[in-house]
C-alpha cells in the first residue's frame, strides 16, 4: 500500500495571497535573499518564469535534494516498465501466439514448412518516455550545478567555502550515481519535451517530477503545494516593510526607487544585505532629503543594552525629524485597548525604549522624535483614523501603522504628512 500525504501550516495574519506578495517582492529586490538563511516556514506558490538567482536555486537544491534522492532511490528499487514489441526473425517453436506479422510470413510461404518466422515478441523495457523525462531533467540540474561549483572554487580559500563546496560535490555525486544507474541510464531516444501523465500516476515518480520542477525556477513554482524553505514570517515581514518604506517614500517624493536597496551585494552562492546607517538609502529632491537605514545599531551607555531598531528614517527639509519604525508580525486581535486590532502591549513598550535609549551625538536624549510599530492589519480598519494608534503619532509621537500588501494607504499618508512637515 503507498500513500501520500500532504500536510500544509497556514498563516493566521495574513492570507496566502499577501504572504505570496510579498515573497515576490522580496524575491524581486533581493534575489533570494528570503533562501539565503534557510528556516522551517512553508508555503504555497504560483508560477514563476526564469532560472532564479544562485543563492535562491541552490536553497532550493538544499531544500529538495533529500527527496529527490530519495524517490530517484525508490524509482530505482521499483522502476515502471513498459512493454514493448520489436520487429525480428525468431524460430517457429518459440512462437507460443502468433500475430499478424508471424501469419503474414506464413502466408508468404505458400504452405512450406517454416523454420524462422518474422514476429513482434512483447519484451519488458525499462527506456520510457517518463525515465528520458527524468534523466534529461536530472541532467540539467547536474550542469547547472557544475557551473555554480566552478565559478565557488575559484573564489578565496575559506573554512566556509570549503564547507560550501563538500556540500556542492555531495549533491553532484548524487545526481552522478543517479544517473549511471537503472533506470535512468537505459534511455536511447529523444526525451519528451512535455512531461508524460505517467510521471503522476506512482507517488516515487510524483515526488521526483515535482522536486525537479521546484529546480526550474525562482521562489515560486507552479503544480500544486510545495514546502520551499524561506525566512519565517517574522523575517519575511521586516524584509518586505523595509522594500515597502523605500518604495513609498519614493512614490511620495516624486524619484525614482533603487533596484537594490540598502547595499545588496551577491557574490557566488552568497547574497548579503548591508545594516547599519553606512549602508542608508538616500532619497531627495531640492527641498527634502530622506534617509533610510536597515537595522542600524546604537551604542548605549553602560549598564544599558544597545539598541537596534528594524529602520531609521531621517526626514531633513526646513526641521530634521528621526523616526524608529519597528516590523512586527504580531497582532493583538482584540479591540480593547485601542478600539482596533494592532500590535500587542509589549511592542508598544519597546517604542517608548527606543525613543528614550537611543541618545545622540554627546550622549543627547530626545534624539529621536517618533517610533511607530509596522503590523499586519486585519480587513476591518474602519476605526483605525480615531484610534489612539493614529492619533498617538501626533499627540505623543508613538503609535503604530498598518501595513501589508494591498493595506499600504496609511503608510504613504503617514509620509505625506511627515515629509510636508519639515518642508
Amino acid at each position: 500500500v503507498e500513500l501520500e500525504i500532504d500536510a500544509v501550516v497556514t498563516p493566521r495574519k495574513v492570507t496566502w495571497e499577501a504572504v505570496e506578495a510579498m515573497r515576490d517582492e522580496v524575491e524581486a529586490a533581493w534575489a533570494g535573499l528570503p533562501l539565503a538563511a534557510l528556516r522551517p516556514t512553508y508555503g504555497c506558490h504560483q508560477p514563476d518564469r526564469g532560472e532564479g538567482s544562485p543563492p535562491a536555486w541552490l536553497a532550493l537544491l538544499r531544500a529538495f535534494a533529500e527527496d529527490l534522492d530519495t524517490s530517484l532511490r525508490e524509482i530505482r528499487r521499483r522502476p515502471v516498465r513498459n512493454i514493448v514489441r520489436t520487429r525480428q526473425r525468431v524460430r517457429a517453436s518459440r512462437v507460443t501466439r502468433a500475430d499478424a506479422t508471424a501469419h503474414a510470413c506464413i502466408r508468404r510461404a505458400g504452405g512450406e514448412i517454416v523454420e524462422n518466422l518474422e514476429a513482434r515478441p512483447a519484451r519488458l523495457t525499462l527506456d520510457t518516455l517518463s525515465h528520458r523525462w527524468l534523466a534529461m531533467r536530472v541532467n540539467q540540474v547536474r550542469s547547472r550545478l557544475r557551473r555554480v561549483l566552478r565559478a565557488e572554487a575559484a573564489r578565496t580559500d575559506t573554512d566556509r567555502r570549503r564547507l560550501v563546496l563538500a556540500d556542492l560535490e555531495r549533491y553532484g555525486r548524487q545526481l552522478d550515481r543517479h544517473l549511471a544507474q537503472v533506470p535512468l541510464s537505459e534511455g536511447t531516444e529523444r526525451p519528451p519535451a512535455v512531461p508524460p501523465l505517467a510521471l503522476r500516476r506512482r507517488p516515487a515518480y510524483a515526488a521526483a517530477y515535482d522536486a525537479l520542477r521546484q529546480l526550474e525556477g525562482g521562489l515560486q513554482r507552479a503544480g500544486g503545494t510545495v514546502r520551499p524553505p524561506l525566512l519565517d514570517m517574522a523575517g519575511l515581514y521586516e524584509a518586505w516593510c523595509a522594500l515597502v518604506l523605500v518604495r513609498e517614500t519614493a512614490h511620495v517624493l516624486g524619484v525614482e526607487s533603487p533596484r537594490m536597496p540598502f547595499g545588496m551585494r551577491r557574490t557566488g552562492v552568497e547574497v548579503r544585505l548591508r545594516r547599519g546607517q553606512g549602508a542608508a538609502v538616500r532619497l531627495e529632491t531640492a527641498d527634502v532629503r530622506v534617509d533610510i537605514a536597515y537595522a542600524p545599531r546604537f551604542a548605549s551607555p553602560k549598564a544599558l543594552l544597545a539598541q537596534r531598531p528594524d529602520l531609521l528614517v531621517t526626514v531633513q527639509g526646513r526641521s530634521i525629524q528621526r523616526i524608529v519604525l519597528d516590523a512586527k508580525y504580531r497582532r493583538d486581535d482584540s479591540a480593547a485597548r485601542y478600539g482596533v486590532a494592532g500590535p500587542p502591549a509589549d511592542a508598544i513598550g519597546a517604542l517608548h525604549r527606543y525613543r528614550d535609549a537611543i541618545l545622540g551625538p554627546g550622549g543627547r536624549s530626545g534624539w529621536i522624535d517618533r517610533a511607530i510599530a509596522l503590523y499586519p492589519p486585519t480587513t476591518d480598519l474602519d476605526a483605525y483614523e480615531t484610534s489612539p494608534l493614529w492619533t498617538g503619532l501626533a499627540e505623543i509621537g508613538i503609535g503604530a501603522i498598518p501595513l501589508a500588501p494591498g493595506q499600504t494607504e496609511w503608510l504613504r499618508r503617514w509620509l505625506e504628512l511627515t515629509i510636508r512637515g519639515v518642508s
